[in-house]
């Protein structure tokens, strides 16, 4: 009677962990939700991939989308609902690196004359993310919302600030998604195109 029972059970398990897996993406022990909600709209899942520098897997990232696509610039531009989830995976990670190395990729992506122009976005940028230390197992979602046109950063689920304009949205999505990313192969990752 005892194995009869144990068969559905197993069964089900079996069932159940598939359903699970369904619902979500893992990757470096790092889980995404195939969709993710902000202010009553559902954003799909575009893409995840592997932050990872000088062989040191630096944090895992979610490309979220309200219109799905897999053309960078298309999502680069959009005026549109967009999320970039990510989750710290190392240590050597600091709020002071991030900030740093946010605020040179976005000189990178958009050169050093237009860079001088979001002075002020850039220091509400570093006032939210060095509000506290950034320590292994933080998540931060990087909300831009269509609503008030601007990039809600989101630390372990509690808003840390906000960064209004379009045009600022564009070379911080660019950090990722532009035509010089931070890196290719997560680029190509979060667009779902590997």
């Amino acid at each position: 009677m005892q194995i009869k029972l144990l068969i559905p059970l197993t069964f089900f398990l079996l069932l159940y962990n598939v359903a699970i897996s369904q619902n979500e993406k893992s990757i470096n022990r790092s889980v995404f939700p195939n969709t993710i909600e902000f202010d009553n709209q559902t954003l799909t899942l575009s893409g995840i991939g592997i932050r990872n520098k000088l062989w040191s897997d630096l944090y895992t990232q979610a490309l979220y989308v309200s219109i799905p696509s897999n053309n960078a610039e298309v999502i680069i531009n959009s005026d549109s609902k967009m999320s970039m989830l990510i989750h710290i995976t190392s240590a050597l990670i600091t709020s002071k690196k991030f900030s740093k190395t946010v605020n040179n990729s976005i000189k990178k992506t958009v050169g050093d004359e237009k860079w001088l122009t979001f002075k002020s976005e850039l220091d509400l940028l570093e006032k939210a993310i060095n509000n506290d230390q950034i320590v292994k197992d933080d998540v931060f979602n990087l909300i831009y919302n269509d609503e008030d046109n601007s990039i809600w950063i989101i630390k372990n689920g509690i808003v840390r600030g906000k960064i209004p304009s379009l045009e600022f949205k564009k070379a911080f999505f660019g950090i990722w998604l532009g035509p010089n990313p931070a890196d290719e192969n997560l680029k190509k990752d979060l667009l779902g195109l590997k």
